[in-house]
């Protein structure tokens, strides 16, 4: 009785994820965008020179020093000199 169960278990779950992806399968696409300004005639660079992430690479540089000098500290105090 309880192999039954549990066949019976495990097929359900089957039927329950096979009907959720038909489900989300089965939506509408999105509207296209309309054809105002940007995006006219295709993809355009934008006018500024596009998003600044060198401030964000030196801040994450610099985390990544810090995490590694942290890690060498820890290790260092672990090993006893010898």
């Amino acid at each position: 009785m309880k192999k039954n169960y549990n066949v019976l278990k495990a097929l359900l779950i089957f039927v329950l994820f096979i009907s959720l992806s038909l489900a989300g399968s089965a939506q509408t696409p999105p509207p296209p965008p309309p054809n105002t300004g940007h995006g006219q005639g295709g993809n355009q660079a934008p006018s500024d020179g596009g998003a600044p992430i060198g401030d964000g690479m030196f801040i994450l540089i610099g985390l990544a020093g810090l995490y590694a000098g942290k890690k060498v500290y820890d290790y260092k105090k672990a090993v006893p000199a010898e």
